[in-house]
C-alpha cells in the first residue's frame, strides 16, 4: 500500500470515528452563478441569505466554508470578463473567507454557454458531489452543506435531496435550494409589492435547522406532499396568493359592482395588504401545517371578518 492510499484509508477511518462521536464541525455554503453575468446584483441577497444561514447554524459547526462556482466565469479571463473590482467586492462581503471555484468548461462561441450541458458543476459521476479540479477531494461527503443555486442549474423532484440538472434526466443527490432570480426587483402581476426578493423577508421559513438538521422550504413541501412546480418551487406561495385574490375578487365584485371603478378600488386594497397576506401564507403552511386548500379557507375567513 503506497503512502497516498494509506493516508486515504486512515483519513476515512478518522471521519467515521468523528461522526460517531458527534459529527464534523464543518458547514459549507456553495453558490452557483453569483456573478450574474459579471454584475453585482446578487451580492446583497447573498449577504442576507449567508447571514441567516450562519446565525441559525447549530453550535457544533465551528468551521464555515464558502465556495462560489459560476459556470461562465474563468478567473483567468478566458470566459466572460470579470472586473477584478467585482471579485474583490465579493471577497470583502465574505471577509475574504471564501473560495471562487474556477470553471474550465469550453463555451460556445455564439451563445457563450457551456458546450457540455451536463457539466455546469464540477461533479463526480459516482458520488454526485462537487470536486476540486486539482485534488478531487475538497467536497467532504461527511460535511454538512447547502448549495444556493442562483444560476438555476437544478430542478427538483418528489424525493428529498434529489435534484436534476435543468432540462435533463440526470439526477444527483444534493442539498440545493432555488429562490428564483434575485438580481433585481421584478414585481409580480397583480401584486406590485411582491417579487422573488420577498422570499428574503420570510427566510425563517425558507432555510432553517430543525433539531440540528437543515430543512429548506423545498424539503418541507416535499415532506408534506405539496404539489409545487419542480422547476420554480418558489412560485408555490405566490400562486396561492393569486388564487386567493381571484376568490375574494369574485366576492368583492358581487358586493360592489354598482360602485364606479370597483375593480380599481379592489386592486388598490389588495396591493395594500398583499405583502402581509403573503407572509400569512408562509405562517399557515410552516407553523400550522396547513395544506394549500386549508390556507385558502383560512385566508377567506379572515377576509370575511373585515
Amino acid at each position: 500500500m503506497n503512502y497516498k492510499n494509506k493516508y486515504l484509508k486512515y483519513k476515512n477511518k478518522y471521519i467515521k470515528l468523528k461522526n460517531m462521536i458527534g459529527g464534523t464541525n464543518t458547514f459549507t455554503i456553495y453558490t452557483t452563478g453569483i456573478f450574474d453575468w459579471g454584475k453585482t446584483n446578487l451580492f446583497r441577497p447573498w449577504q442576507i441569505i449567508k447571514e441567516k444561514i450562519i446565525h441559525s447554524l447549530p453550535e457544533k459547526f465551528t468551521n464555515i466554508n464558502i465556495k462560489h462556482y459560476d459556470p461562465l466565469i474563468d478567473i483567468h479571463g478566458n470566459k466572460i470578463n470579470l472586473d477584478p473590482l467585482i471579485r474583490t467586492q465579493l471577497l470583502n462581503i465574505d471577509d475574504n473567507n471564501c473560495e471562487i471555484i474556477e470553471s474550465h468548461l469550453p463555451l460556445d462561441d455564439e451563445s457563450h454557454l457551456p458546450l457540455d450541458d451536463e457539466s455546469h458543476l464540477p461533479l463526480d459521476d459516482e458520488s454526485h458531489l462537487p470536486l476540486d479540479d486539482e485534488s478531487h477531494s475538497f467536497f467532504n461527503e461527511q460535511d454538512s452543506y447547502i448549495i444556493i443555486d442562483f444560476a438555476h442549474i437544478f430542478e427538483y423532484t418528489v424525493e428529498l435531496h434529489k435534484v436534476k440538472l435543468f432540462d435533463s434526466h440526470k439526477e444527483f443527490s444534493l442539498n440545493a435550494i432555488y429562490l428564483g432570480y434575485l438580481g433585481e426587483l421584478q414585481p409580480k402581476e397583480y401584486c406590485l409589492d411582491i417579487s422573488n426578493l420577498s422570499l428574503l423577508d420570510n427566510l425563517p421559513f425558507i432555510i432553517r435547522f430543525d433539531n440540528g438538521e437543515l430543512i429548506t422550504y423545498i424539503d418541507y413541501l416535499i415532506i408534506n406532499h405539496h404539489d409545487f412546480n419542480k422547476s420554480n418551487p418558489q412560485d408555490y406561495f405566490y400562486d396561492i396568493l393569486i388564487e386567493f385574490r381571484r376568490n375574494i375578487f369574485n366576492d368583492y365584485r358581487d358586493k360592489n359592482s354598482t360602485i364606479p371603478n370597483y375593480a380599481n378600488n379592489f386592486d388598490l386594497l389588495f396591493n395594500r395588504y398583499c405583502r402581509h397576506i403573503y407572509k400569512l401564507i408562509f405562517e399557515f403552511i410552516y407553523n400550522f401545517g396547513f395544506s394549500k386548500e386549508n390556507v385558502l379557507i383560512e385566508l377567506f375567513n379572515i377576509y370575511l371578518r373585515f
